[in-house]
């Protein structure tokens, strides 16, 4: 099962390192650690490999999927991507009119 929405999954080893190991749709929502929010803070030196990825996976044809793709691709490299939770942050994805309601109304 793909999570709702055709939400992108992040996938931890433990839950406790929140430490990332792949990025994807295809991740199932139980096997997930949550939902990426396209949110991310990281250093210069990791930026610069960061956007070298994207460029490559864009030339590639990655044109989707770019973004999540990079991340799974520098956590295979041995980088350290670490997930923060925001559970208890309140948020809402907003990509449609209706969805836009749906936040005025709840925030």
């Amino acid at each position: 099962m793909i999570g709702p929405d055709d939400r992108t999954h992040a996938q931890c080893p433990e839950r406790v390192s929140r430490r990332l190991v792949a990025s994807s749709k295809g991740i199932p929502l139980e096997k997930s650690f949550g939902e990426w929010t396209g949110l991310a803070k990281f250093s210069a030196r990791f930026g610069e490999r960061l956007m070298e990825t994207i460029g490559r996976l864009l030339e590639e044809g990655h044109l989707q999927d770019y973004d999540t793709l990079a991340f799974s691709n520098l956590a295979e490299q041995g980088e350290s991507i670490h997930i923060l939770p925001s559970e208890n942050i309140p948020w809402l994805e907003i990509d449609t009119k209706e969805e836009l309601k749906r936040a005025r109304e709840l925030f």
